[in-house]
């Protein structure tokens, strides 16, 4: 089975092997893996830095243990991304609306998903979005 390309979590051109073609993967499978730990990184590393929120804090504001906050923070967990610079601007928005208290779980789902289908695109991944 072939692995993902470490500079873009991405999976290189599909080629054939003796058991077959290789299966085909969702993009948000990639994107689980690769992607969302890099944008949540960020956005963690901004509440934790910027507006002086606990590892605990933040952890429960973006859905994770504090253990797995703990890994973002040491670079254990989400390093294997950096983040596209156009993202930069929206994570910082997304961090002071966190951090406010103003925006509810499903406005928070919608911008994830809208970064990460522009941090795909950054990075060329030849699936169609849906």
């Amino acid at each position: 089975m072939q692995s993902y390309d470490q500079a873009t979590g991405l999976r290189p051109k599909q080629k054939k092997t003796a058991a077959g073609p290789e299966p085909l993967r969702n993009p948000c499978e990639v994107a689980s893996k690769y992607m969302l730990p890099a944008l949540r990184v960020t956005i963690a590393r901004k509440l934790i830095e910027d507006y002086g929120f606990t590892q605990m804090t933040a952890a429960s504001k973006l859905g994770v243990t504090q253990s797995a906050m703990s890994k973002y923070m040491s670079r254990k967990r989400g390093k294997a991304q950096s983040v596209p610079e156009k993202l930069e601007a929206h994570l910082d928005f997304l961090a002071k609306e966190i951090a406010g208290e103003r925006i509810s779980p499903e406005r928070f789902i919608k911008e994830m998903c809208s970064m990460c289908m522009i941090f795909r695109d950054e990075y060329s991944c030849n699936c169609k979005k849906q």
